[in-house]
């Protein structure tokens, strides 16, 4: 299998640079392409506002969430564009032996990775004979995130759509003779063929010869599950001449958030500079470090200081910011509880029924649906509720505990000398053991009032 040794070499050979971030580097226009590299910019464009600015957006596309990339990554300097990485060749890798990777419940809810093999049309389809290949390379690929996650400690795996036998299933998708041509065209066709949940980021195996390796990505560096890496869909497609695992986890952490600008080490581009590193790379003309011991780059993180560690010390940079560790597509990762709804109501013998007008000393009975960044409901968590009045008084702070629905609920009296107005119920906290509190992501105020 081919590997990413000569990354320094091959990346200080690339002649364009990537993303440019300031408004005066953006007025100089898109970079160059440098097609023997795999450095191909057609349909993209430099995103100078919107959710995608300092960073590429897809043409034609608008500034959406979804559409957004770093940009093309060059080919290692052992690996051609212009040709194609063969099959493996290894007793275990049959039509009855298939690689495998970490089982996770069913193999198909929730957040996962899947991976698919495309072509064009006009491209012979050569899925039966990269099947083995690609459920390879997928595990190669996750085996690249637990030993990078062993080394602080922790565990971190891909969770991958998997059969039931935990190979992971490798769907196929039929482009148009052009939808190979851009990432642009190749996202937009695997898009309206069905590979577009909100579940679900994709890794392409793509049977073309215009990248290496390009990938979405977010600028969101905010802690925490609401950040934007961890929504889907995006897409991760990894051309011919790049097949390996290696390249598929590149491709990967940048689909999952990695590197974000406001890293300690980071080149501004989605990589870093500190070297021995999968996804540090010398560009933007920022001299690279090499402070940590070489492993061939099949680690990501040097020093685990910019985008990955499992357990970061307190005050350090990742403890405050966006933590690929953290993404919710990966086993391992401490799951997060939120309010998905708060609402208030009132008690008519068991039943609640639904009503944001009260009058004065009635009983406002608040309750707040907890559920993890699943979507799957949260019995047990304690939820901390304020009742506040329109004097900015608290009226009540009260505990609730959510039950086997993940319904918490709490009730606040009101009395005749309270204010009359507009109130206010607020999340003040959450807490359930083996999870985190995701409280950027939750429902935090409902208003009601109180006549």
């Amino acid at each position: 299998m081919k590997k990413w040794f000569a990354l320094v070499l091959f990346l200080a050979a690339a002649s364009a640079p990537f993303v440019l971030l300031t408004p005066a580097e953006a007025d100089k226009g898109m970079p160059p392409n440098n097609r023997a590299r795999g450095l191909v910019y057609d349909g993209l464009e430099i995103a100078k506002d919107g959710t995608c600015k300092g960073a590429f957006k897809l043409k034609g596309v608008g500034n959406t969430r979804t559409n957004c990339t770093h940009g093309p990554d060059p080919a290692p300097a052992n690996m051609n564009v212009a040709y194609a990485v063969a099959p493996l060749q290894s007793p275990s890798l049959t039509t009855s032996t298939s690689a495998t990777v970490t089982c996770d419940g069913d193999g198909v809810s929730g957040k996962r990775v899947q991976v698919i093999y495309a072509h064009a049309s006009d491209v012979p389809d050569q899925y039966a004979a990269y099947l083995a290949s690609f459920q390879q390379w997928a595990a190669d690929a996750d085996a690249i995130f637990q030993n990078s996650a062993a080394e602080t400690g922790g565990t971190r795996h891909v969770r991958f759509v998997h059969d039931a036998n935990c190979a992971p299933s490798i769907a196929t998708a039929t482009l148009s003779p052009t939808g190979d041509d851009t990432f642009a065209n190749s996202n937009g066709e695997i898009y309206y063929l069905g590979f577009n949940s909100s579940d679900r980021d994709y890794l392409i195996f793509m049977d073309a010869h215009i990248y290496c390796g390009i990938s979405g990505m977010e600028t969101d560096d905010q802690a925490g599950a609401a950040n934007r890496n961890n929504l889907a869909p995006h897409y991760s497609r990894v051309d011919a001449g790049c097949w390996s695992g290696d390249i598929a986890a590149h491709e990967l952490m940048h689909a999952f958030g990695g590197v974000q600008g406001t890293a300690p080490h980071s080149t501004g581009e989605g990589h870093c500079y500190d070297q021995s590193d999968l996804m540090c790379r010398p560009t933007n003309g920022i001299a690279t470090q090499d402070i940590c011991p070489y492993l061939g780059y099949q680690r990501f993180d040097c020093n685990h200081d910019d985008y990955y560690h499992t357990s970061p010390p307190a005050g350090s940079y990742l403890a405050s910011h966006w933590n690929v560790a953290n993404s919710i597509f990966l086993i391992g990762a401490q799951p997060a509880a939120r309010i998905s709804s708060l609402v208030t109501g009132r008690l008519r013998g068991n039943n609640f029924v639904a009503t944001d007008s009260f009058k004065v000393r009635d009983t406002v009975v608040v309750r707040a649906q907890v559920v993890d960044d699943r979507g799957a409901v949260v019995a047990g968590a304690t939820v901390t509720l304020a009742i506040n009045r329109p004097d900015g008084l608290a009226q009540c702070v009260v505990n609730a505990v959510s039950d086997n629905s993940g319904i918490a609920q709490a009730s606040c009296a009101t009395s005749n000398s309270v204010p009359r107005g507009s109130w206010d119920a607020h999340l003040n906290g959450i807490s359930a053991n083996g999870f985190s509190a995701d409280l950027n992501g939750s429902a935090r105020d409902h208003g009601f009032t109180v006549q």
